[in-house]
């Protein structure tokens, strides 16, 4: 034989474990997230409060004030 000896490969290195830690979190949180988070909201509104009536088509006017003051480029 020479000095040359065959090194052994760790099967469960630190890397490895984070790895299979940080992917079984992911997967985990995944699925919590589609299972019990409900991204459905509820409002409760007075029925005298709401106003119900035909939708008609028109021009659409906007109007938004905007106060400010306007400095010349430096």
């Amino acid at each position: 034989m020479g000095m040359d000896r065959k090194i052994e490969k760790k099967t469960w290195t630190l890397k490895r474990i984070l790895m299979i830690f940080g992917g079984a979190a992911f997967i985990g949180l995944s699925i919590y997230a589609f299972w019990f988070m409900d991204v459905r909201s509820t409002l409760n509104v007075e029925r005298d409060k709401i106003t119900i009536s035909t939708v008609q088509e028109d021009t659409f006017q906007e109007f938004i004030q905007v106060t400010g003051a306007v400095q010349p480029i430096q």
